[in-house]
């Protein structure tokens, strides 16, 4: 019997290397696979025309597509995670504390409802009681898709996109930034939490939260016609990233103590640090769901085991 012929994107990262070089293939598929070269143009073109069968896609993106229905259906696969407090700046001529940004202008580059940037404001409202709506936003882009913002919350896009609003923080137009990238700091810019790591580890003790970044989504139709394709791609992107975590410490990177820190970080996340499945992973995506309704991001209450393909929800 032929396999069924599909077309993938994601990012090539360690946890999927395998996958790219073909030492792990998912049964009965022949995979035509891509690596992204920049996440928020794939984005964005998987909301508006999905070209690929196979996505990687922001989480948050995907949780608001589901919700207005679209024909997208994810797998219970989380390839990309990180603790966002690093990724939070001010100019520190006004804002010492994240309880002086209540009134001030907060830079949210992409776009407001990025996914490192709604877990930030989730933090944010729900550690430190500074709530979104207490905040004028400006945004690199307009949104991937039309949300229809809460009416007190205020979003402006900035013509210039992510330089612009850099200067515009360095300047003080605007007191803080916030979203999935890094940049240097300098005299008047700083990181919100100075001691950022301390802060991330307290707060996973606290929440046991790895914020989840992406999903991976196919094409519904597709699980419609051939319902274990779902099945048989958990599988391998398991698979793939088991071959990963096989691989000895040393070959992990170039730090001199790349072994300890190996170790470090398994005392805290654990052995797997990227568990897929739902079992491990409820109460991460409850969080996210919550910030998404209370962010007004999401209109309609969204169950996780919708979300889902019906054959992964127990794992």
């Amino acid at each position: 019997m032929s396999k069924l012929q599909l077309s993938l994107c994601c990012g090539s990262y360690d946890r999927t290397r395998a996958i790219f070089d073909g030492s792990v293939e998912a049964e009965g598929i022949d995979l035509i696979c891509t690596p992204y070269k920049n996440p928020d143009e794939l984005f964005r073109r998987t909301l508006t025309n999905m070209e690929y069968d196979i996505c990687e896609l922001s989480l948050s993106n995907y949780l608001y597509a589901r919700s207005l229905r679209m024909p997208l259906l994810a797998i219970p696969v989380f390839p990309s995670r990180k603790f966002r407090h690093f990724n939070m700046y001010v100019n520190v001529n006004s804002v010492k504390e994240p309880g002086d940004l209540k009134g001030k202008k907060v830079g949210c580059p992409p776009s407001y409802y990025t996914t490192a940037a709604v877990w930030q404001r989730g933090i944010l409202q729900h550690e430190y009681d500074v709530k979104p709506k207490e905040m004028k936003w400006f945004t690199e882009k307009e949104e991937r898709l039309d949300f229809k913002v809460s009416k007190d919350v205020s979003i402006e896009v900035v013509e210039g996109g992510m330089p612009l609003l850099k200067d515009m923080l360095e300047k003080g137009d605007i007191d803080a930034m916030i979203g999935p990238k890094a940049f240097p700091t300098s005299n008047h810019v700083a990181h919100l939490f100075e001691d950022s790591k301390r802060v991330e580890l307290d707060y996973f003790k606290r929440t046991r939260i790895y914020p989840i970044m992406h999903t991976i989504v196919i094409r519904e139709r597709i699980l419609k016609e051939h319902p274990w394709v779902a099945v048989n791609l958990l599988d391998m992107f398991n698979r793939a990233k088991a071959a990963w975590r096989n691989i000895n410490a040393n070959y992990l990177g170039g730090l001199a103590w790349v072994s300890h820190y190996v170790g470090e970080e398994e005392k805290i996340l654990g052995k797997d640090p990227y568990p897929n499945g739902l079992k491990e992973n409820r109460r991460v995506l409850e969080a996210l769901i919550q910030y998404l309704s209370e962010q007004s991001v999401i209109q309609r209450d969204i169950k996780i085991d919708e979300l889902f393909a019906d054959n992964t929800i127990d794992t």
